[in-house]
């Protein structure tokens, strides 16, 4: 009778919402997304590739997604090797995802936990199977994984989860517990955190201007209509986000845009693009801009370093002109990255996991 008392006591222990780790365990956190580069000319390539290729970024067969990431890289390289010269180069994203993994993963430690923080990626490396060799070669019994964005999707967060699954099918030997953060987009800590970053900005980063009058831009990342209509939670996830600004801040003050980065002919994305959302911004009368992308961003990667930073400013300035109006004041938010409100929240949400709270996934 023992093994089935065994069996019944864990059965509960995972489907209860209790806690699965003792005070025995061995926690790692592991901090995953896709990933970007360091030296384009050698690593690039394969990222794109890479990402065209994934069965559940283009659901075809083989040979037809191959082709289109041919394709892809070939109309699309002199502009990527453009944006990564116009950010110095590098990316940093692998540093700073360490960074991030590791300050976590600190923060539980002053709370008694035992816990190590890891970096894996999906389509460049360290890959995630790589992270995961480095954890099971370190004993961690009790794993969290952790998507870099708040929101949950098909093509985002399931990807890496997908990736952990897989290494966990093929090494059976190893006794581990591991659990998926879906998401964190609907917790009212995270608006607040948003705000008091927006908040903070509004007051301090704008001279001689009315916070009042201030407008505020989100850019996003974009998805496929088709995994909208299918149900994928990531757009609801984040028009709840969006109103929920505009409720504080006002209607006619927040916008937003899709950065559709991966957009291919004949294939809808989410709209309005940010060019089309900047456009207006631009016809809004706005002597202030604020640009925060935390709404689905928790890292610096290209599309922060230059879209936000760069491009998106750019355009916003070269619109109002064209409008013949003047160049409104543009300041762009820093991505969470460290930011101590950031980490603390995190670490949170990591000790709810591990008490079986929140928008989990069983991996």
């Amino acid at each position: 009778m023992k093994p089935l008392i065994q069996f019944i006591a864990l059965f509960i222990l995972l489907f209860s919402g209790q806690s699965f780790a003792s005070g025995q365990d061995k926690v790692g956190v592991l901090f995953g997304s896709f990933g970007d580069v360091d030296d384009p000319k050698s690593e690039l390539r394969d990222l794109v590739h890479r990402t065209l290729t994934d069965p559940d970024v283009l659901p075809l067969h083989p040979w037809v997604s191959g082709g289109i990431a041919d394709l892809g890289w070939f109309i699309e390289k002199r502009r990527l090797f453009a944006e990564y010269e116009a950010i110095g180069g590098a990316s940093g994203m692998r540093k700073r995802s360490q960074d991030q993994a590791d300050a976590v993963a600190a923060k539980l430690r002053t709370q008694g936990i035992d816990a190590v923080g890891y970096s894996g990626f999906t389509m460049t490396f360290p890959f995630v199977s790589q992270a995961l060799d480095q954890i099971r070669k370190d004993g961690v019994t009790k794993l969290i994984v952790i998507y870099q964005g708040a929101q949950y999707s098909k093509v985002t967060a399931q990807i890496l989860f997908r990736h952990v699954r897989d290494y966990l099918k093929a090494h059976r030997d190893w006794t581990v517990e591991a659990v998926g953060l879906r998401s964190f987009s609907d917790d009212p800590r995270f608006s607040a955190l948003l705000k008091s970053q927006i908040n903070e900005s509004l007051l301090n980063d704008f001279r001689d201007i009315n916070p009042t009058d201030i407008c505020i831009f989100l850019p996003m990342h974009g998805l496929v209509d088709r995994l909208v209509r299918e149900g994928d939670p990531y757009v609801p996830q984040l028009m709840r986000v969006v109103d929920d600004l505009r409720a504080t801040y006002g209607a006619d003050r927040v916008f937003y845009g899709y950065q559709n980065h991966d957009e291919i002919p004949f294939v809808g994305w989410t709209q309005p693009t940010t060019d089309k959302a900047l456009t207006t911004v631009a016809a809004a009368n706005c002597p202030g801009v604020l640009i925060n992308g935390a709404v689905s961003f928790t890292v610096d990667s290209l599309e922060t370093l230059y879209d936000h930073r760069i491009d998106e400013p750019a355009r916003l300035v070269a619109e109002t002109r064209r409008l013949g109006k003047p160049d409104p004041t543009v300041v762009v938010q820093p991505m969470l990255n460290l930011s101590p409100d950031f980490v603390e929240f995190m670490a949170v949400k990591s000790v709810e996991a591990l008490e079986g709270q929140g928008d989990l996934e069983r991996l």
